[in-house]
């Protein structure tokens, strides 16, 4: 596990995951992040749009066969990984979402689509930290 501080999303990602978000209204949408950690900064370099087998504006679940294949692709290339899901509530992590960082001790981003804000956190030893979200200026 990596404890990072900041994570970069390019323009073109931060779009990406508020058309996951908008396309799984009034359901929350759910995504991997997978990418690099440099220092202690994590960079996204692919975001997998995943399916909500809850169909729930409250909560979200990931089929277990996708969490496997993501995980080992990451682990085969070498990347972290992180988890995307939206709210209709403020970007801030439920009860049930700091239940799951304990087995998932990733970053765990977050989008509100009632604000269209992103928040960033990780849960480390008990303590939930929030991560800073940097822009990154799109390669063209």
């Amino acid at each position: 596990m990596w404890k990072v501080n900041n994570i970069v999303l390019t323009g073109f990602q931060e779009k990406k995951l508020k058309d996951i978000s908008r396309d799984a209204h009034p359901n929350e949408g759910c995504a991997f992040l997978l990418g690099h950690v440099k220092k202690d900064t994590l960079e996204i370099s692919d975001i997998l749009r995943t399916e909500n087998m809850d169909r729930s504006r409250v909560t979200f679940h990931i089929d277990p066969k996708t969490v496997f294949e993501t995980y080992e692709r990451a682990d085969r290339e070498n990347k972290t990984v992180g988890i995307f899901h939206s709210h209709s509530a403020p970007p801030r992590p439920s009860s049930v979402d700091i239940q799951y960082m304990e087995v998932n001790p990733v970053v765990w981003l977050i989008i509100s689509t009632t604000t269209n804000s992103l928040a960033a956190y990780q849960l480390i030893n008990d303590q939930l930290r929030t991560i800073k979200i940097l822009s990154k200026k799109d390669n063209v």
